[in-house]
């Protein structure tokens, strides 16, 4: 996601105003880093070649973990708020009968990064209503504005009963209230396994060195392969770590 420069700006517009400057600058810093560190990595570090290829590729996926995981940490609030957003849309519609003045009035009754996705789908709409919808579920990134969106995307090429449509939207209103209900729940039982799984890579990096230090000849005693069992076990408890959060989901 992080390359795609067009879907990395659509989600930043849920957190910050200049997303144009600031994607720029998260693409350049990445790849940045990837070259450093390949440069590092290939002409400094005395080690076997297919454990620095190990390193390369493992510095190319972290970042975009990383970059993924915090745009989603940034985005929960505004996600959480969506059954509201869809309720007062909904209210809109059966007042106005119309999308587009419907979503123009939802984006007028919220604040700050709540306002922003109805304000700018509100704009697009008149260029192209399919891509506009396009657009606002790669925003949220979250599979219940997909199911919004193709909704609205259904009515406005097929048509339609609006009392259906209506149905249908209380119906995933209700369906979100009762995930997040769940999710709460979830969430509160897996966090003690990510605190695990800080604790072991942190214990692992610690115990390496605490080694060393009371037994010096350990170091030198030590080949290659020992120390990549120690770099394979941060690996793996790092992967753990995002990994937790997508389990945690179904």
């Amino acid at each position: 996601m992080i390359l795609n420069r067009k879907n990395l700006v659509i989600r930043l517009r849920l957190i910050r105003d200049d997303t144009e400057n600031f994607s720029k600058y998260i693409i350049i810093s990445y790849l940045i880093f990837l070259f450093s560190f390949s440069v590092y990595m290939i002409c400094i570090v005395d080690t076997i070649w297919y454990l620095k290829l190990l390193y390369i590729i493992f510095a190319c996926i972290l970042p975009i973990s990383i970059i993924n995981y915090a745009l989603d940490f940034m985005t929960k609030k505004t996600i959480k708020r969506i059954p509201d957003l869809l309720e007062e849309f909904q209210h809109n519609l059966n007042n106005t009968i119309k999308i587009e003045t419907a979503i123009k009035k939802t984006s007028e009754k919220f604040t700050g990064h709540l306002k922003k996705p109805f304000q700018i789908l509100y704009y697009n709409m008149s260029k192209n209503p399919i891509e506009a919808l396009d657009n606002f579920k790669v925003m949220f990134n979250d599979r219940n504005i997909d199911s919004f969106s193709e909704l609205l995307k259904t009515y406005i090429v097929y048509g339609g009963n609006l009392e259906k449509l209506n149905q249908k939207i209380s119906d995933l209103i209700n369906k979100i209230r009762e995930e997040n209900m769940f999710k709460t729940k979830t969430k509160q039982k897996f966090i003690k396994y990510k605190i695990g799984a800080v604790i072991m890579i942190l214990g692992t990096i610690y115990m390496k060195k605490f080694m060393l230090v009371i037994v010096p000849d350990i170091g030198q005693a030590q080949n290659v392969m020992d120390s990549a069992k120690y770099i394979l076990v941060i690996i793996f408890y790092i992967i753990y770590f995002f990994v937790i959060d997508p389990i945690s989901e179904f």
